[in-house]
Protein backbone atom coordinates (compact mmCIF):
# COMPACT_ATOMS: atom_id res chain seq x y z
CA UNK A 1 0.00 0.00 0.00
CA UNK A 2 1.38 3.35 -1.05
CA UNK A 3 1.40 6.37 1.23
CA UNK A 4 0.69 9.80 -0.26
CA UNK A 5 0.96 13.16 1.45
CA UNK A 6 -0.82 16.28 0.22
CA UNK A 7 0.53 19.54 1.64
CA UNK A 8 -2.26 22.08 1.92
CA UNK A 9 -6.04 21.75 2.32
CA UNK A 10 -7.07 24.53 0.02
CA UNK A 11 -9.03 23.95 -3.18
CA UNK A 12 -6.29 22.14 -5.13
CA UNK A 13 -5.34 19.99 -2.14
CA UNK A 14 -8.92 18.94 -1.44
CA UNK A 15 -9.60 18.22 -5.12
CA UNK A 16 -6.37 16.21 -5.43
CA UNK A 17 -7.19 14.14 -2.33
CA UNK A 18 -10.71 13.30 -3.59
CA UNK A 19 -9.46 12.34 -7.06
CA UNK A 20 -6.59 10.28 -5.65
CA UNK A 21 -8.93 8.44 -3.28
CA UNK A 22 -11.23 7.66 -6.21
CA UNK A 23 -8.39 6.29 -8.32
CA UNK A 24 -6.43 4.48 -5.60
CA UNK A 25 -8.85 3.44 -2.87
CA UNK A 26 -6.16 1.24 -1.31
CA UNK A 27 -3.65 4.08 -0.82
CA UNK A 28 -3.14 5.78 2.51
CA UNK A 29 -3.75 9.46 1.82
CA UNK A 30 -2.96 12.21 4.30
CA UNK A 31 -3.45 15.97 4.08
CA UNK A 32 -1.44 18.31 6.30
CA UNK A 33 -2.83 21.79 6.88
CA UNK A 34 -1.49 24.51 9.18
CA UNK A 35 -4.92 26.14 9.67
CA UNK A 36 -7.63 25.04 12.11
CA UNK A 37 -9.93 23.83 9.34
CA UNK A 38 -9.77 22.89 5.70
CA UNK A 39 -10.64 25.24 2.84
CA UNK A 40 -10.34 28.46 4.83
CA UNK A 41 -9.82 30.60 1.71
CA UNK A 42 -12.33 28.54 -0.26
CA UNK A 43 -15.01 29.28 2.33
CA UNK A 44 -14.64 33.01 1.62
CA UNK A 45 -14.27 32.94 -2.15
CA UNK A 46 -16.80 34.53 -4.47
CA UNK A 47 -18.13 36.75 -1.66
CA UNK A 48 -19.00 33.56 0.20
CA UNK A 49 -20.79 32.00 -2.78
CA UNK A 50 -17.84 30.09 -4.35
CA UNK A 51 -17.62 30.74 -8.08
CA UNK A 52 -16.22 27.35 -9.10
CA UNK A 53 -16.16 27.43 -12.90
CA UNK A 54 -16.78 29.67 -15.89
CA UNK A 55 -18.65 28.62 -19.01
CA UNK A 56 -16.06 30.57 -21.04
CA UNK A 57 -13.14 28.53 -19.74
CA UNK A 58 -10.48 29.61 -22.23
CA UNK A 59 -6.69 30.29 -22.27
CA UNK A 60 -7.29 34.01 -22.97
CA UNK A 61 -8.36 34.43 -19.32
CA UNK A 62 -4.99 33.19 -18.01
CA UNK A 63 -1.51 34.68 -17.78
CA UNK A 64 -0.25 34.46 -21.39
CA UNK A 65 3.16 33.13 -20.37
CA UNK A 66 1.55 29.91 -19.11
CA UNK A 67 1.80 27.05 -21.58
CA UNK A 68 0.42 24.67 -18.96
CA UNK A 69 -2.93 26.45 -18.76
CA UNK A 70 -3.34 26.22 -22.54
CA UNK A 71 -2.35 22.55 -22.64
CA UNK A 72 -4.54 21.42 -19.75
CA UNK A 73 -7.57 23.36 -20.97
CA UNK A 74 -7.20 21.70 -24.36
CA UNK A 75 -6.78 18.23 -22.83
CA UNK A 76 -9.48 18.37 -20.13
CA UNK A 77 -11.56 21.52 -20.17
CA UNK A 78 -14.94 22.35 -18.72
CA UNK A 79 -16.54 18.94 -19.39
CA UNK A 80 -14.12 17.01 -17.15
CA UNK A 81 -14.37 19.64 -14.41
CA UNK A 82 -18.15 19.37 -14.37
CA UNK A 83 -17.96 15.57 -14.46
CA UNK A 84 -15.78 15.53 -11.32
CA UNK A 85 -18.15 17.83 -9.46
CA UNK A 86 -21.12 15.71 -10.54
CA UNK A 87 -19.45 12.56 -9.17
CA UNK A 88 -19.00 14.37 -5.87
CA UNK A 89 -22.67 15.25 -5.71
CA UNK A 90 -22.20 18.97 -6.42
CA UNK A 91 -24.98 20.26 -8.71
CA UNK A 92 -24.22 23.66 -10.22
CA UNK A 93 -26.11 26.92 -10.32
CA UNK A 94 -25.31 28.92 -13.45
CA UNK A 95 -25.54 32.70 -13.16
CA UNK A 96 -24.62 34.18 -16.52
CA UNK A 97 -21.30 32.52 -17.39
CA UNK A 98 -20.48 31.76 -13.75
CA UNK A 99 -21.01 28.36 -12.13
CA UNK A 100 -21.62 28.09 -8.38
CA UNK A 101 -22.56 25.19 -6.10
CA UNK A 102 -26.35 24.95 -6.10
CA UNK A 103 -26.33 25.90 -2.41
CA UNK A 104 -24.74 29.24 -3.43
CA UNK A 105 -22.93 29.00 -0.11
CA UNK A 106 -19.17 28.41 0.00
CA UNK A 107 -18.96 27.16 3.63
CA UNK A 108 -21.64 24.52 2.93
CA UNK A 109 -19.75 23.44 -0.19
CA UNK A 110 -16.53 23.00 1.81
CA UNK A 111 -18.37 21.08 4.53
CA UNK A 112 -19.68 18.73 1.85
CA UNK A 113 -16.15 18.16 0.54
CA UNK A 114 -14.98 17.46 4.09
CA UNK A 115 -17.66 14.78 4.46
CA UNK A 116 -16.49 13.20 1.20
CA UNK A 117 -12.86 13.18 2.34
CA UNK A 118 -13.81 11.57 5.63
CA UNK A 119 -16.00 9.02 3.85
CA UNK A 120 -13.08 8.04 1.62
CA UNK A 121 -10.77 7.57 4.60
CA UNK A 122 -8.48 10.51 3.89
CA UNK A 123 -6.53 11.51 6.99
CA UNK A 124 -6.49 15.23 7.75
CA UNK A 125 -3.83 16.62 10.07
CA UNK A 126 -4.89 20.16 10.99
CA UNK A 127 -2.79 22.81 12.73
CA UNK A 128 0.26 21.00 11.43
CA UNK A 129 2.97 23.05 9.76
CA UNK A 130 5.11 21.51 7.02
CA UNK A 131 8.79 22.10 7.78
CA UNK A 132 10.89 20.33 5.11
CA UNK A 133 11.52 17.05 3.29
CA UNK A 134 14.38 14.98 1.93
CA UNK A 135 14.66 12.11 -0.53
CA UNK A 136 16.06 8.98 1.11
CA UNK A 137 16.17 5.33 -0.04
CA UNK A 138 13.37 5.82 -2.57
CA UNK A 139 11.08 7.51 -0.04
CA UNK A 140 10.34 11.13 0.77
CA UNK A 141 11.04 11.83 4.42
CA UNK A 142 8.66 14.56 5.56
CA UNK A 143 9.21 16.74 8.60
CA UNK A 144 6.38 18.71 10.18
CA UNK A 145 6.19 20.48 13.53
CA UNK A 146 4.31 17.44 14.87
CA UNK A 147 5.66 14.33 13.15
CA UNK A 148 8.31 12.82 10.86
CA UNK A 149 7.09 10.23 8.34
CA UNK A 150 8.27 8.66 5.04
CA UNK A 151 5.91 8.81 2.04
CA UNK A 152 5.92 7.31 -1.44
CA UNK A 153 4.74 10.54 -3.04
CA UNK A 154 4.23 14.13 -1.93
CA UNK A 155 1.88 16.58 -3.65
CA UNK A 156 2.42 20.25 -2.89
CA UNK A 157 -0.91 22.09 -2.96
CA UNK A 158 0.39 24.89 -0.80
CA UNK A 159 -1.04 27.83 -2.74
CA UNK A 160 0.56 31.23 -3.21
CA UNK A 161 0.99 34.33 -1.05
CA UNK A 162 -2.40 35.99 -1.49
CA UNK A 163 -4.80 36.60 1.39
CA UNK A 164 -2.38 35.40 4.11
CA UNK A 165 -5.08 35.83 6.76
CA UNK A 166 -6.91 33.00 5.00
CA UNK A 167 -3.86 30.73 5.05
CA UNK A 168 -1.84 31.52 1.92
CA UNK A 169 1.40 32.92 3.31
CA UNK A 170 3.84 31.64 0.65
CA UNK A 171 6.15 30.20 3.31
CA UNK A 172 6.97 27.07 1.32
CA UNK A 173 8.48 28.92 -1.66
CA UNK A 174 11.64 29.39 0.37
CA UNK A 175 11.78 25.61 0.90
CA UNK A 176 11.19 24.97 -2.82
CA UNK A 177 14.02 27.34 -3.75
CA UNK A 178 16.32 25.50 -1.35
CA UNK A 179 15.50 22.27 -3.17
CA UNK A 180 16.58 23.77 -6.49
CA UNK A 181 13.29 24.99 -7.98
CA UNK A 182 13.19 28.21 -9.95
CA UNK A 183 10.49 30.49 -8.57
CA UNK A 184 8.99 32.98 -10.98
CA UNK A 185 8.72 36.39 -9.30
CA UNK A 186 5.86 36.43 -6.80
CA UNK A 187 3.55 39.44 -6.95
CA UNK A 188 -0.06 40.16 -5.96
CA UNK A 189 -2.66 39.70 -8.69
CA UNK A 190 -6.33 40.70 -8.80
CA UNK A 191 -5.94 43.66 -6.46
CA UNK A 192 -7.22 47.21 -6.11
CA UNK A 193 -5.00 49.82 -7.79
CA UNK A 194 -3.34 52.85 -6.23
CA UNK A 195 -3.55 55.83 -8.60
CA UNK A 196 -1.44 58.97 -8.84
CA UNK A 197 -4.46 61.29 -8.81
CA UNK A 198 -5.78 62.35 -5.39
CA UNK A 199 -9.19 60.85 -4.60
CA UNK A 200 -11.70 63.27 -3.10
CA UNK A 201 -13.08 62.14 0.26
CA UNK A 202 -16.60 62.46 -1.15
CA UNK A 203 -15.78 59.76 -3.72
CA UNK A 204 -14.51 57.12 -1.26
CA UNK A 205 -16.90 54.16 -1.16
CA UNK A 206 -18.84 55.30 -4.24
CA UNK A 207 -19.64 52.57 -6.79
CA UNK A 208 -20.60 53.06 -10.42
CA UNK A 209 -21.18 50.80 -13.42
CA UNK A 210 -19.00 51.74 -16.36
CA UNK A 211 -16.71 50.54 -19.11
CA UNK A 212 -13.11 50.55 -17.88
CA UNK A 213 -10.27 50.44 -20.41
CA UNK A 214 -6.54 49.86 -19.92
CA UNK A 215 -4.03 51.56 -22.22
CA UNK A 216 -0.42 50.46 -22.75
CA UNK A 217 2.82 52.44 -22.95
CA UNK A 218 2.04 53.47 -26.53
CA UNK A 219 -1.41 54.75 -25.61
CA UNK A 220 -3.18 51.85 -27.29
CA UNK A 221 -6.20 50.18 -25.64
CA UNK A 222 -5.25 46.61 -24.65
CA UNK A 223 -8.11 45.52 -22.39
CA UNK A 224 -11.64 46.69 -21.70
CA UNK A 225 -14.33 45.43 -19.35
CA UNK A 226 -17.82 46.48 -18.35
CA UNK A 227 -18.58 46.32 -14.65
CA UNK A 228 -18.87 48.09 -11.35
CA UNK A 229 -15.84 49.93 -10.03
CA UNK A 230 -15.32 51.45 -6.58
CA UNK A 231 -13.37 54.42 -5.26
CA UNK A 232 -10.97 53.86 -2.36
CA UNK A 233 -9.09 56.56 -0.46
CA UNK A 234 -6.03 56.13 -2.66
CA UNK A 235 -7.32 54.44 -5.79
CA UNK A 236 -9.80 52.17 -7.50
CA UNK A 237 -11.29 48.74 -6.79
CA UNK A 238 -13.91 46.35 -8.17
CA UNK A 239 -13.69 43.22 -10.32
CA UNK A 240 -12.88 45.08 -13.54
CA UNK A 241 -10.07 46.91 -11.70
CA UNK A 242 -8.76 43.63 -10.23
CA UNK A 243 -8.50 42.20 -13.74
CA UNK A 244 -6.73 45.31 -15.00
CA UNK A 245 -4.24 45.08 -12.12
CA UNK A 246 -3.24 41.60 -13.31
CA UNK A 247 -3.23 42.62 -16.97
CA UNK A 248 -0.76 45.43 -16.22
CA UNK A 249 1.66 42.85 -14.82
CA UNK A 250 1.00 40.20 -17.46
CA UNK A 251 1.71 42.68 -20.26
CA UNK A 252 4.55 44.36 -18.33
CA UNK A 253 3.12 47.83 -18.93
CA UNK A 254 5.41 50.41 -17.33
CA UNK A 255 3.21 53.50 -17.73
CA UNK A 256 -0.38 52.23 -17.75
CA UNK A 257 -3.40 54.45 -18.15
CA UNK A 258 -7.00 53.75 -17.15
CA UNK A 259 -9.96 55.50 -18.77
CA UNK A 260 -13.50 55.12 -17.50
CA UNK A 261 -16.63 55.66 -19.61
CA UNK A 262 -19.28 56.40 -17.00
CA UNK A 263 -22.10 56.12 -19.52
CA UNK A 264 -20.87 53.10 -21.50
CA UNK A 265 -21.16 54.83 -24.84
CA UNK A 266 -24.61 56.37 -24.24
CA UNK A 267 -25.04 59.74 -25.96
CA UNK A 268 -24.78 62.35 -23.18
CA UNK A 269 -25.37 65.42 -25.29
CA UNK A 270 -27.09 68.06 -23.18
CA UNK A 271 -26.42 66.30 -19.85
CA UNK A 272 -23.73 68.84 -18.91
CA UNK A 273 -25.18 72.23 -19.80
CA UNK A 274 -23.71 73.73 -16.62
CA UNK A 275 -20.97 72.90 -14.13
CA UNK A 276 -23.56 72.39 -11.41
CA UNK A 277 -24.14 68.82 -10.23
CA UNK A 278 -27.31 67.18 -11.53
CA UNK A 279 -28.06 64.03 -9.54
CA UNK A 280 -30.57 62.92 -12.14
CA UNK A 281 -27.49 62.38 -14.32
CA UNK A 282 -24.80 61.36 -11.81
CA UNK A 283 -24.17 61.38 -8.09
CA UNK A 284 -22.72 64.74 -7.07
CA UNK A 285 -19.21 63.45 -6.16
CA UNK A 286 -18.80 61.90 -9.62
CA UNK A 287 -20.11 65.02 -11.32
CA UNK A 288 -17.60 67.06 -9.31
CA UNK A 289 -14.81 64.67 -10.36
CA UNK A 290 -15.75 65.27 -14.00
CA UNK A 291 -15.60 69.02 -13.46
CA UNK A 292 -12.17 68.72 -11.75
CA UNK A 293 -10.74 66.76 -14.65
CA UNK A 294 -12.41 69.09 -17.15
CA UNK A 295 -10.91 72.21 -15.59
CA UNK A 296 -7.49 70.53 -15.41
CA UNK A 297 -7.44 69.36 -19.02
CA UNK A 298 -9.62 71.92 -20.78
CA UNK A 299 -11.78 69.11 -22.17
CA UNK A 300 -15.55 69.62 -22.02
CA UNK A 301 -17.27 67.73 -19.13
CA UNK A 302 -19.40 65.82 -21.62
CA UNK A 303 -16.25 64.28 -23.11
CA UNK A 304 -14.64 63.71 -19.71
CA UNK A 305 -17.69 61.67 -18.65
CA UNK A 306 -16.66 59.14 -21.28
CA UNK A 307 -12.97 59.16 -20.42
CA UNK A 308 -12.29 59.81 -16.75
CA UNK A 309 -8.54 59.27 -16.59
CA UNK A 310 -6.36 57.73 -13.87
CA UNK A 311 -2.68 56.77 -13.82
CA UNK A 312 -1.95 53.56 -11.86
CA UNK A 313 0.96 53.93 -9.46
CA UNK A 314 0.95 50.49 -7.81
CA UNK A 315 -1.18 47.51 -7.01
CA UNK A 316 -2.27 46.71 -3.48
CA UNK A 317 -0.32 44.13 -1.46
CA UNK A 318 -0.81 40.39 -0.99
CA UNK A 319 -3.10 41.23 1.94
CA UNK A 320 -5.69 42.51 -0.56
CA UNK A 321 -4.84 40.12 -3.39
CA UNK A 322 -7.02 37.29 -4.66
CA UNK A 323 -4.34 35.33 -6.52
CA UNK A 324 -0.56 35.16 -6.75
CA UNK A 325 1.24 35.91 -9.99
CA UNK A 326 4.36 33.73 -10.17
CA UNK A 327 5.30 30.46 -8.47
CA UNK A 328 7.02 27.22 -9.44
CA UNK A 329 8.47 27.66 -12.92
CA UNK A 330 6.74 25.38 -15.44
CA UNK A 331 10.18 24.37 -16.73
CA UNK A 332 10.78 22.62 -13.39
CA UNK A 333 7.82 20.32 -14.04
CA UNK A 334 7.14 17.34 -16.28
CA UNK A 335 4.00 17.02 -18.41
CA UNK A 336 2.36 15.18 -15.49
CA UNK A 337 3.06 18.10 -13.08
CA UNK A 338 5.75 16.00 -11.44
CA UNK A 339 9.05 17.55 -10.48
CA UNK A 340 11.82 17.34 -13.09
CA UNK A 341 14.29 17.64 -10.23
CA UNK A 342 13.07 15.13 -7.63
CA UNK A 343 11.29 11.83 -8.11
CA UNK A 344 7.71 11.42 -6.80
CA UNK A 345 7.31 15.11 -5.92
CA UNK A 346 4.35 16.90 -7.53
CA UNK A 347 2.85 20.39 -7.64
CA UNK A 348 -0.73 21.50 -8.19
CA UNK A 349 -2.87 24.65 -8.18
CA UNK A 350 -1.66 28.12 -7.29
CA UNK A 351 1.79 26.92 -6.21
CA UNK A 352 2.55 26.70 -9.95
CA UNK A 353 3.15 29.83 -12.00
CA UNK A 354 -0.39 29.97 -13.42
CA UNK A 355 -2.96 32.66 -12.62
CA UNK A 356 -6.20 33.83 -14.17
CA UNK A 357 -8.70 36.65 -14.11
CA UNK A 358 -11.74 36.92 -11.82
CA UNK A 359 -14.75 34.77 -12.65
CA UNK A 360 -13.94 31.26 -11.44
CA UNK A 361 -10.81 30.87 -13.56
CA UNK A 362 -8.43 30.32 -10.64
CA UNK A 363 -10.64 27.72 -8.95
CA UNK A 364 -11.02 26.11 -12.38
CA UNK A 365 -7.22 25.89 -12.56
CA UNK A 366 -7.13 24.24 -9.13
CA UNK A 367 -9.51 21.56 -10.35
CA UNK A 368 -7.99 21.20 -13.83
CA UNK A 369 -4.46 20.78 -12.49
CA UNK A 370 -5.67 18.24 -9.90
CA UNK A 371 -7.48 16.23 -12.58
CA UNK A 372 -4.39 16.23 -14.79
CA UNK A 373 -1.99 15.32 -11.99
CA UNK A 374 -4.01 12.44 -10.58
CA UNK A 375 -4.67 10.94 -14.03
CA UNK A 376 -0.92 10.43 -14.32
CA UNK A 377 -0.48 8.67 -10.95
Amino acid sequence: MKKALIVGAGASGIFSALLLAEKHADWEITIVEKEQKIGKKLRATGNGHCNLLNEKLDPSYYNPRSKLARELLKEHGLVECKAALERWGVPLLQVGDLDYPLSYHAPSFVNHLLSLLQGKGVKIELQTRFVDYQISNGFIDVFTDKFHQPYDIVIFASGGCSSPKLGSDGALFEIFAKHGYNIQKLSPGLTPIVVKEPIAKSLVGLRHKATVTLYDDKGAPVYSEKGEYLYKKDGLSGICIFNIASKIKWLEIKKPLIRIDLFDGINTQGFFKTYLPNEAVLESPLYEEIVRQSLKTGIHPEEIAHCLTYHPAASYSFEDSQVTIGGIDENCLSNSLGSSIEKNVYFVGEAIDVDGLCGGFNLSWSLLSAIHLIKGL
